[in-house]
């Protein structure tokens, strides 16, 4: 699936997960194998792996399904599978940033800096120099009108390097 050691190549890879799911369920291979068809256009096959994967409590199958979902504005469909996502594990920085974005943006939700800073804090607890979490937490506090700690947040945001925080100051 990524290349380590071997050349990548996702067909090759879809023949061992598809063989793995004939002798288990293992969880992670249709995280895997979802992710091989995507990746191979081949989305419904995607969809319907990752699906089976979340309803084998695989969070990051959950997490793939937002993610598709908010990139094809389908906001409501991302907001609930980021949902179950953090309900299997709250700790995913991924979705809670995701929640976030949803949460500044108003997609599928009502715009609110408030719960999208709850979020926020959640991934600069898992991690403090997340340099995305850090540029979003300046994002709401510029929506809050509170630009002492925009700045403060788009500047550790910048200094980590990151491009947009840059341009948000």
């Amino acid at each position: 699936v990524y290349g380590l050691g071997v050349k990548q190549d996702f067909n090759i890879a879809k023949q061992y997960l598809e063989l793995s799911q004939k002798n288990s369920t293992f969880p992670e291979s249709y995280h895997y194998l979802g992710y091989c068809y995507y990746y191979t256009n081949e989305v419904e096959k995607a969809i319907e792996q990752w699906e089976i994967g979340l309803s084998l409590d695989y969070a990051d199958s959950g997490y793939e399904l937002g993610v598709y979902y908010r990139d094809n504005e389908m906001y409501d469909k991302a907001f609930e599978y980021f949902t179950k996502t953090l309900a299997l594990n709250e700790l995913d920085a991924y979705a809670n940033a995701n929640m976030a974005e949803l949460y500044l943006n108003g997609w599928g939700v009502e715009v609110n800096p408030y719960i999208a800073i709850n979020y926020l804090d959640k991934v600069i607890e898992i991690n403090p120099n997340e340099p995305i979490a850090l540029n979003l937490l300046g994002v709401a506090y510029v929506e809050l009108g509170n630009n002492k700690l925009a700045i403060e947040y788009f500047t550790r945001s910048a200094n980590l390097g990151y491009e947009y925080a840059k341009y948000n100051l």
